[in-house]
């Protein structure tokens, strides 16, 4: 599912890189864990939350609806983006910044290349699959920094 892949990328990005960073040595000023700190609570929370509409999915009846009762349930975990939505310019500058460092820019690229577009991370269930495959192409993988006009 779409929104299981969107998950795992955000896991990875708010709690496995910056541990990876560490783990490498590589210097983040702060940009990484202030990043980090916006989205843990609601990268935590979206678990909480896909995992609440995959159970309510095998009892599906559209004759008596049940998805108020998981959105309510979750409601609070799902307003945790709120900070990361109120800093994102913000951290994009920071981050846009970092990336002139050589050092955290090859630390990046390497975290992209072995998790972040790694296909065996992001493996279906044969289910999945049988619905639609997940693809992944270099225009649509890793950490990409743009600006909105």
């Amino acid at each position: 599912m779409a929104q299981n892949l969107l998950y795992k990328k955000w896991h990875l990005i708010a709690i496995v890189f910056p541990k990876y960073l560490d783990d490498q040595q590589v210097s983040h000023n702060g940009v990484i864990t202030e990043i980090a700190e916006d989205l843990t609570e609601f990268v935590n929370s979206l678990g909480i939350f896909l995992n609440d509409l995959e159970e309510i999915s095998h009892l599906w009846d559209s004759r008596s609806p049940n998805l108020a009762d998981v959105i309510l349930k979750n409601l609070e975990g799902i307003l945790k983006c709120f900070p990361f939505l109120k800093h994102i310019e913000t951290h994009r500058q920071k981050l846009q910044k970092m990336l002139c460092d050589e050092t955290f820019a090859a630390a990046t690229a390497q975290f992209e290349k072995d998790r972040l577009n790694d296909p065996s991370v992001f493996i279906c269930t044969t289910f999945d699959n049988l619905i639609k495959p997940v693809t992944q192409s270099p225009e649509n993988t890793g950490i990409k920094i743009s600006k909105e006009p």
